[in-house]
């Protein structure tokens, strides 16, 4: 089991997971507008109410999905925390670091996370024979590699899932004081 961790961070917002070929229709946080002045006449920022980006936002808890083209996204939401993918036989898991001392401790607890922490959830994903990236939500997704070899503009990982279904499960594991991650168990669905 290879368990070398490469991170993908967010400058505050959700983080989005979707197959590459849809890629292109993600547009993160175009057509943000300013928002109206407030009574003292300050422009209080911007608007992301109307852009994929505010889609994203709006996911309630940890995980959610969102219509993405043709097909649909996971969006993983809450805090921003750092995110890696370990591959596993039959799907990964997506290691979100809430707090942990080093990385070290991070692979510890992943280790040691029992089956009962598992929850299932109704969200899944579609992994293409084109891959699933893993990306700020505030970027457009053609700022992205499609194909293997190409260089982004912006951080992004691609999640190692032979094409096929997957649901996902989430655990909240805090095995020690030190310690805290929001996993999400990416498994190969079982026909019903």
């Amino acid at each position: 089991m290879d368990d070398r961790m490469v991170w993908a961070g967010t400058g505050g917002g959700p983080l989005i997971a979707l197959p590459a070929e849809l890629a292109s229709h993600w547009r993160g946080v175009e057509g943000a507008c300013h928002s109206p002045r407030d009574r003292d006449g300050w422009r209080e920022g911007l608007d992301f109410s109307g852009t994929d980006y505010g889609r994203a936002c709006r996911i309630d808890g940890y995980l959610g999905t969102l219509e993405v083209g043709t097909g649909r996204a996971l969006i993983l939401n809450d805090e921003p925390m750092p995110t890696a993918f370990l591959p596993r036989a039959g799907g990964g898991l997506l290691v979100r670091w809430m707090y942990a001392e080093d990385e070290g401790e991070v692979l510890r607890a992943v280790r040691s996370i029992p089956e009962s922490t598992w929850e299932a959830t109704p969200h899944g994903i579609v992994a293409s024979r084109a891959g699933v990236l893993l990306f700020d939500s505030a970027y457009p997704g053609d700022d992205l590699p499609t194909s293997p070899g190409e260089v982004a503009s912006s951080p992004w990982l691609r999640l190692a899932l032979p094409a096929g279904t997957y649901d996902v499960d989430t655990a909240d594991h805090a095995p020690d004081e030190a310690t805290r991650l929001i996993l999400h168990r990416i498994r190969k669905t079982i026909s019903r």
